[in-house]
């Protein structure tokens, strides 16, 4: 029987997930062509906005076939800084569209 395959999509649009931080007001999510993440998809990050943001981010453009890393981190807004980047060994999914 087929198994299926951990962070694999049939779908060039997927919907990425992550936990909710408490004090979390924004995100910033990267996906990227490469794990160093020099090379970033539609060449920006992408903020997602509070006061209580999604914990989930689809592309708005379809991904061609292909191995992708993601990343995100979170916003503290009394401390004004950016929190750790999550862990990009976790972070790599594969889009598979027949």
């Amino acid at each position: 029987t087929a198994v299926p395959v951990l962070n694999r999509f049939e779908d060039n649009t997927p919907t990425l997930t992550w936990t909710p931080i408490s004090w979390a007001s924004q995100y910033e999510v990267q996906i990227s062509y490469n794990s160093g993440f020099t090379s970033l998809v539609n060449g920006a990050s992408v903020i997602i906005p509070g006061p209580n943001p999604a914990t989930s981010y689809t592309p708005d453009a379809p991904l061609a076939n292909g191995t992708y890393f993601w990343r995100v981190r979170a916003y503290n807004p009394t401390t004004l800084k950016w929190g750790a980047w999550s862990n990009t060994g976790t972070g790599s999914f594969q889009v598979e569209v027949p």
